[in-house]
């Protein structure tokens, strides 16, 4: 049987007021590990900053996109 893979994408954990169902929740999940899938994650979170709705793109927010574009890159 081969092995199938599961790519997650998002922040771990949502943002304040963002999904009810946890990203991180869905990674740990035994239910991948009872089926033989494996569970590969990209955190999209910038850490613990809350960002405001007026806020304007940063430098920290391009570079913070090139790290999840080259993480994508590799584990496609």
């Amino acid at each position: 049987m081969s092995t199938k893979r599961v790519l997650l994408i998002g922040p771990f954990p949502p943002p304040i007021g963002g999904d009810t169902v946890l990203t991180l929740n869905v990674s740990r999940s035994r239910y991948w590990g009872e089926r033989g899938i494996t569970i590969d994650c990209i955190d999209t979170s910038a850490g613990d900053r809350v960002r405001s709705l007026d806020e304007t793109l940063t430098f920290g927010d391009l570079l913070r996109g090139m790290r999840i574009f080259s993480e994508l890159a590799v584990k496609l």
